[in-house]
């Protein structure tokens, strides 16, 4: 009980360093916007460009620093097979679109960033890379991972209502960060690449392509974490007797709380629901 009172208060107290954070993003952002700038080379405008900089980096790497450690809580949870996770991630269409725009990703990273030969721009551009690699990771397991699932365990693990009440909201509330936090990056991309403002990329020629890749990126994750948040409506039948197709559905062993053997699931992909 003592662990999760500790990871409640650090959860919390990340949750509020990543809304300021996207708060000052999305400040400084449309700033630059009505200026006709992007953020890295926009002057002073309401505050230093060196502040600014600073503030993308270390929003960046607090996102990518809590990414990393539910990873890792995910990981080392008793009901989660990792090996399994790994066969069946390159089984899920999402697995192969995240990395595909992810390469785009890296190369544009290195062409906004590491080529220009600009020291902050390299930093800004690693802690952008280890953000999006950590929220791939942490998005796929979160694919094999339901609403219910989290809130069952939190009810049977913490006696008391209230707490249980509140881990709960918590898990809900940083999923909603995640939301914001993508959503509020890619209107800042919608918005620069409909006003061509200038990226000072090493390379213009690929940079326009390499932005739409992005915006697909960060876009791809504003309908999964809302998907993930809304996820399992009670809808209507539509179609009688439609069943998962064969591929959709194969096995994934867990520990089962009672006598601890490996039990067989049917698992269904999030993204078919």
């Amino acid at each position: 009980m003592a662990v999760l009172w500790v990871l409640g208060c650090i959860f919390a107290f990340l949750c509020l360093a990543r809304l300021t954070f996207t708060l000052l993003f999305s400040i400084s952002a449309c700033v630059c916007v009505l200026n006709d700038t992007a953020t890295e080379t926009s002057g002073n405008h309401i505050f230093s460009q060196d502040l600014r900089n600073w503030i993308n980096m270390a929003g960046a790497l607090v996102e990518a620093g809590n990414s990393f450690l539910i990873i890792l809580l995910i990981f080392c949870w008793g009901k989660f097979n990792v090996r399994n996770l790994f066969h069946a991630a390159p089984r899920l269409a999402a697995f192969w679109f995240w990395i595909g725009l992810f390469t785009f990703k890296t190369i544009s990273l290195v062409n906004d960033y590491i080529l220009p030969d600009h020291e902050q721009w390299i930093f800004l551009g690693v802690s952008k890379f280890l953000e999006s690699a950590t929220l791939i990771l942490l998005s796929l397991a979160l694919k094999f991972i339901g609403k219910s699932t989290v809130k069952a365990w939190i009810n049977r693990t913490v006696a008391s209502e209230h707490f249980a009440g509140y881990l709960y909201f918590l898990y809900i509330f940083t999923l909603w960060m995640y939301l914001l936090r993508n959503l509020a990056v890619l209107l800042y991309g919608m918005a620069t690449f409909a006003k061509e403002i200038d990226r000072h990329a090493s390379d213009k020629q690929i940079d326009n392509i390499l932005l739409i890749a992005g915006t697909a990126f960060r876009g791809s994750f504003v309908q999964f974490f809302y998907a993930t948040i809304f996820r399992n409506p009670n809808l209507s039948t539509v179609c009688k007797g439609q069943s998962a197709p064969r591929e959709e559905v194969f096995p994934i062993s867990i520990e089962d709380s009672a006598d601890s053997q490996p039990t067989l699931i049917a698992w269904e992909p999030s993204y078919v629901k």
